[in-house]
């Protein structure tokens, strides 16, 4: 009925019927993610894509992105390129921060690049033991083909890039 009630009972106090508190989805905080600080200023310096599978627009925009207009380094990636990571990554946020071509393969697909990523914990932290890694093309479409109803927070820097 949203009516608030406190019951007490030898010293021990319940609170009954209390409103819900207010869930970030990026940052895990009790706020709203529409007044997220945290995300504020990750979007700051990259585009933020919201994936989740109640509005697919965003996912069919992040993918042109990916195969279209992302601006792509000459250079070949720089370190291993892993083609698998590991499943608890697999409904993380993360950043998006370069990408560059496998040699003399056409750019106009997702698989076709090499993409340097850092995942973010359910705190909006980057993880340590997943940072600026390279993932192959194949891994990218399986992180951006998101299937939950949770939003996927996606943010691409490369919007700053200079064209190497």
């Amino acid at each position: 009925m949203g009516i608030k009630q406190t019951v007490a009972l030898n010293c021990n106090e319940i609170e009954v019927m209390a409103t819900v508190k207010r869930h970030c989805s990026f940052c895990n905080d009790e706020h709203g993610v529409n007044t997220c600080g945290k995300l504020q200023v990750r979007s700051t310096n990259s585009k933020c894509y919201n994936l989740s599978s109640k509005d697919e627009k965003q996912i069919m925009e992040l993918k042109e992105r990916l195969r279209v207009t992302m601006l792509i380094m000459t250079e070949v990636a720089s370190g291993l390129v892993f083609n698998t990571v590991e499943s608890r990554f697999k409904n993380s946020n993360f950043i998006i921060h370069e990408a560059t071509l496998i040699v003399r393969l056409p750019s106009d697909y997702i698989e076709n690049l090499n993409y340097r990523i850092t995942f973010l914990h359910k705190f909006s932290k980057e993880v340590d033991s997943a940072n600026r890694f390279w993932i192959g093309g194949h891994r990218m479409q399986a992180l951006v083909a998101h299937s939950n109803r949770t939003v996927k927070y996606v943010f691409d820097e490369t919007i700053n890039s200079n064209q190497g």
